[in-house]
């Protein structure tokens, strides 16, 4: 098995900042996922992760090799200069995620295959079921922030216009990457972390990573807060590859607006605002 350990040093020597690999669908969201069995990926520099979209769902699986994606946010990678640090990003890139709620697979796998591509993934992973996109959908939307301020090459944002700005978003606000364990890793690494037991209020715009099972160990799943409301113990949330309900209809796959509590099943956030002083 890959461990954390390992994981950590690739990820600190790609970025100068994880992951379990997991099992099935037939996995609960409560296991230890350090006890799950591995699914064993066909490239065997790929890695497969397990998350939830929310507690009580199925898993489903990502599979990518960590050292290709630090190297599309790696400073080394880009021939040009990087664009300046965008002003308000953390508003501009709530507003542009919200272009993308009721988004779902069904309707949309055009859009969500887009999200799959900027990481050189395809929607389908290699036992052709889709691949979890809730850490990719927000990487994608934070790169067309930037790309809607900037305008980095053609008036339509292409997969390469995009990809060629992944490397502003790891240095001013997250760590881009299919993983919501490698983000959590790496935000660690750039100071840009909050634990919840801090007891501090998150920011609209900051990301924040779930553990279902409520043990604090290794995040689930990750969204956006929309607004905290650390009065009533409420946190609203713009997620990427989450639940909807229609009557008693459970669809996954969706981009939704979520109401959730600020219990156990919430780990931290990654300050998006935060000025790294090594970026």
């Amino acid at each position: 098995m890959t461990n954390s350990v390992d994981r950590r040093s690739v990820l600190l020597g790609i970025l100068g900042g994880g992951s379990l690999l997991s099992a099935c669908s037939t996995i609960s969201a409560d296991e230890d996922a350090y006890l799950i069995p591995d699914l064993a990926p066909k490239d065997p520099n790929n890695v497969i992760e397990a998350y939830w979209g929310d507690p009580d769902v199925a898993a489903e699986t990502v599979e990518f090799n960590p050292s290709t994606i630090g190297s599309l946010s790696s400073a080394e990678t880009k021939m040009a200069a990087l664009e300046e640090r965008l002003p308000g990003f953390e508003q501009s890139f709530l507003e542009v995620c919200q272009e993308f709620v009721g988004f779902n697979r069904t309707d949309n796998k055009e859009d969500i295959t887009r999200f799959c591509n900027l990481f050189n993934l395809s929607y389908l992973d290699a036992s052709g079921k889709p691949q979890y996109y809730c850490a990719m959908g927000l990487s994608y939307a934070a790169a067309l922030t930037y790309f809607n301020k900037y305008k980095v090459g053609p008036e339509e944002p292409t997969l390469s216009s995009l990809k060629n700005l992944l490397v502003e978003i790891g240095q001013y606000h997250f760590y881009p990457t299919p993983s919501c364990r490698d983000m959590w890793l790496v935000a660690q690494g750039q100071r840009r972390w909050v634990n919840k037991s801090e007891n501090k209020t998150p920011q609209p715009g900051w990301l924040v990573l779930f553990d279902w099972s409520g043990k604090q160990k290794h995040p689930n799943h990750v969204g956006v807060v929309r607004q905290a409301h650390m009065d009533t113990g409420k946190l609203a949330t713009l997620e990427f590859n989450t639940s909807v309900y229609k009557g008693d209809q459970r669809n996954g796959g969706y981009v939704a607006l979520k109401d959730r509590s600020l219990d156990n099943t919430v780990m931290g956030y990654i300050k998006t605002d935060f000025k790294n002083p090594f970026s």
